[in-house]
């Protein structure tokens, strides 16, 4: 999707990156970067891409985020599976005054799939399919080493959630 939005815009891209909030419900979600450590790595992504188009974050918080208020978005990429979500974002865009965007679908990239039925999607490579591979290739249990690892944060008294994720990151990737 990053890729599909560099190759769409000449000057500038706008990127919603989920809130950490938002990602507490995904399954092994204990696989998750923390927002820091993601937001680092998509604007690496976006730099050696392309340095000379203007990069703006933000947090993404509802499913519509910034695309229903920036008066200079053109377009917005989606898959087809969130269709609907440019559906949203042109409806607050109008409701807010402004013109909607342009839906630039890009495709999913399917994994391996042993069924040989092409029109199956449960084998979409999505983030929830990647923390799946890893709970199954390389981890025990990390989600109990995950709640462990918080227990013991409280019982030390480590004020710095930050920190303790990254020390939780380091512990889940030596582990796995």
């Amino acid at each position: 999707m990053l890729s599909a939005g560099m190759l769409n815009t000449k000057s500038k891209i706008v990127v919603g990156l989920t809130s950490s909030s938002l990602l507490l419900k995904k399954k092994h979600s204990y696989f998750l970067e923390d927002i820091e450590i993601r937001k680092e790595r998509v604007l690496r992504f976006l730099n050696k891409f392309n340095p000379e188009v203007e990069v703006h974050l933000f947090i993404l918080t509802d499913p519509v985020g910034e695309a229903g208020t920036e008066e200079d978005m053109t377009g917005v990429i989606l898959t087809r599976e969130v269709a609907a979500g440019g559906e949203m974002i042109n409806k607050e865009r109008i409701k807010n005054g402004l013109k909607p965007v342009e839906k630039v679908f890009v495709d999913m990239i399917l994994a391996a799939d042993d069924t040989g039925d092409s029109s199956n999607f449960s084998n979409k490579t999505s983030s929830t399919f990647i923390r799946e591979y890893l709970q199954n290739k390389f981890c025990e249990d990390p989600e109990f080493l995950f709640k462990e690892w918080c227990a013991l944060c409280v019982e030390l008294k480590v004020n710095s959630g930050k920190k303790a994720y990254e020390w939780w990151s380091k512990i889940r990737d030596a582990h796995c």
